[in-house]
């Protein structure tokens, strides 16, 4: 499923439950037990071996490398099945045709409430997990990285740090760069060996120079605490959370670990895409907020989102200072201040864009798909548009504070930090708010790449009509028709930034 083909949106809900029935795999139990049937730490060897190979092919564009994007995906679930379910007392061999099957077979796992009281509902879960299964291994692998380092590192230009530097050494032992770097060389080490690679590779010769100032044994560590378990603490970890014997969509270990230690030394990675998404800003995030919920950090998680919701404000401010032709105003105070606009209102000659940025990022229920209608997901938009009809009041009004309107368009523009991967689906959709004028929903990452291309474009205003909602009937998400490019100030961020993978001689 192409995160662009919006042809979802527009089916019955009639022709939805059709595809949706239209293959009839096993369930979830009989899926269960045939995973059951390999040994752990060989199935995990496979599922790396294979995720490492769609990396490879999608890094050279080989005609396979469009499969990448659903199957990594799988395979993390895969893996995430696999070690919480199965154990080594088993002896049927695995191969890559084995993987492969498995793959297919998931793809495929029947979901019986279809056919239940609720097939709506239904409908709206199964699609829901398809999406924030697949969609986020689309995306590319860098510029999250870089978002992260703006979000979490030391550059003022975004504002004051969400988190005291002394208090994030504290929690991680090393700048928030250096971890990307720890990543990122993990990331590397996946693809370039299979999927798996022992301790043993990294002998300090090779390997210091590209991690210094520290060494590659105090990296190690830092890689060990942050984004390695040992695979049997993995599958401990799994079971505890195991909310049902049959949920395969529920907690995934690797998630929030995506490396498996094995018990003679060597790191398994079932995906080496999983190894930089927990170096995401939401991944970041997430360590922040288990530093906090075990005491090993005095702040709150709402002072901390807070924060960081400002520093992702001040963020999406100077993506937007980028755009050589409009005139950008910042949120304007209004009622003797005791009111305040959209955070941005872009200016142009044809058109006013009401930018409302927003930090909070998709919860458990709405990856889920289910409580939509009345749920965080729904609070969030809602706040959004409330904020975007307000602005539209006051500049309608011809308040003197704002830019006036002289006849120009009116579009909303909702930024959020993470991206609401199932909000053009119809069944969930139809139960968001809409805003009094039309209004789009992009992700920090949307709005990065569709920068790229309005940096120089004198007719910004008309690119933003082409490419904005064009009514109030929902909140469109496409960045159709713009050509989206790399994004000048995160490409410039990674061209700095860039590590290298040693060469087979011991030079850097």
């Amino acid at each position: 499923m192409d995160q662009r083909d919006h042809a979802c949106s527009n089916e019955p809900l009639a022709g939805l439950r059709v595809i949706a029935r239209r293959e009839r795999g096993l369930t979830a139990s009989e899926f269960r037990q045939r995973v059951r049937r390999y040994p752990r730490d060989e199935l995990l060897l496979g599922i790396g071996q294979m995720a490492s190979r769609l990396a490879q092919a999608r890094q050279s564009a080989r005609p396979d490398h469009q499969l990448s994007s659903i199957w990594e995906g799988c395979l993390l679930l895969l893996a995430g099945v696999c070690v919480t379910r199965c154990n080594n007392h088993r002896n049927e061999a695995v191969t890559p045709r084995v993987v492969e099957g498995l793959v297919r077979e998931l793809l495929n796992v029947s979901d019986r409430g279809l056919d239940g009281p609720d097939p709506d509902g239904a409908l709206q879960r199964s699609l829901s997990r398809t999406m924030y299964l697949q969609m986020p291994f689309q995306n590319e692998p860098w510029p999250p990285m870089m978002r992260t380092l703006c979000l979490f590192g030391d550059d003022l230009r975004f504002g004051e740090p969400a988190i005291d530097r002394a208090a994030w050494h504290d929690i991680v032992g090393v700048s928030v760069e250096q971890l990307l770097q720890i990543g990122f060389l993990m990331y590397a080490a996946a693809i370039r060996n299979d999927g798996t690679i022992d301790r043993t590779v990294f002998d300090p010769g090779r390997f210091d120079p590209i991690v210094a100032p520290l060494t590659i044994g105090e990296a190690l560590e830092v890689a060990d605490e942050w984004l390695t378990k040992p695979v049997g603490d993995l599958a401990a970890l799994g079971r505890a959370r195991l909310a049902d014997e049959d949920d395969l969509w529920g907690y995934n270990p690797f998630f929030e670990y995506p490396i498996a230690l094995l018990d003679g030394g060597a790191y398994v990675m079932p995906s080496p895409l999983g190894v930089l998404q927990r170096l995401s800003p939401q991944g970041v995030y997430s360590i922040i907020v288990d530093a906090i919920n075990s005491g090993r950090l005095s702040t709150t998680v709402r002072d901390f989102s807070d924060a960081l919701g400002v520093r992702f404000e001040r963020y999406i401010g100077v993506q937007l200072e980028q755009m050589k032709h409009v005139s950008l105003h910042r949120e304007i105070e209004y009622d003797k201040g005791q009111k305040k606009s959209v955070d941005y209102i872009i200016e142009t000659p044809d058109a006013l864009v009401l930018v409302e940025v927003k930090s909070r990022p998709p919860d458990a229920a709405a990856r889920a798909g289910v409580d939509l209608d009345h749920g965080k997901m729904q609070e969030l938009f809602r706040k959004a548009c409330d904020q975007i009809d307000r602005t539209v009041e006051q500049i309608t009004q011809g308040n003197p504070k704002f830019p006036p309107h002289n006849g120009r368009a009116l579009r909303g523009l909702i930024i959020t930090r993470e991206q609401y991967y199932n909000l053009p689906v119809l069944l969930i959709g139809g139960m968001m708010p809409t805003a009094s004028v039309p209004t789009t929903v992009w992700s920090s990452q949307a709005l990065e790449h569709a920068t790229a291309s309005l940096i120089e474009d004198q007719d910004c205003g008309k690119r933003f009509l082409e490419v904005l909602a064009p009514d109030t009937d929902r909140l469109y998400t496409t960045t159709d028709p713009l050509t989206l490019g790399h994004n000048p100030l995160l490409k410039g961020l990674w061209d700095q930034w860039e590590l290298d993978w040693p060469k087979q001689d011991g030079s850097a």
